[in-house]
């Protein structure tokens, strides 16, 4: 969590500038924002949203997503989404329920 006694809070294209360029392409600050609202394979970016509706982060905050990124596999599959899965099996016995069916691929 953000410390607002202790850190200054920058913007996310600030925030941007601070992550490291893979290759020669600069992080975009909607990819700051992405990390911010949704997450990155589950760790989120720390945040604080003003009443104007931007969002705020530090540098700190950065530091701090970035080494809990460091930590993960990132050869694994990233985590499914149980709510799309849990909607797709309904739709699956929707569609037996109606009699129609569908190709299934063989795994």
């Amino acid at each position: 969590m953000i410390d607002l006694t202790r850190e200054k809070l920058i913007t996310l294209g600030q925030a941007a500038s601070l992550v490291p360029a893979r290759g020669r392409r600069r992080t975009a600050a909607v990819s700051v924002w992405r990390w911010t609202t949704k997450g990155f394979r589950g760790v989120h970016l720390e945040a604080v949203r003003r009443p104007s509706g931007d969002w705020l982060t530090s540098a700190e905050a950065v530091g701090r997503f970035l080494a809990r990124i460091a930590s993960l596999d990132l050869t694994s599959s990233p985590p499914r989404d149980l709510a799309a899965s849990a909607r797709h099996q309904w739709a699956e016995a929707e569609l037996d329920a109606a009699g129609i069916s569908i190709a299934k691929e063989n795994t």
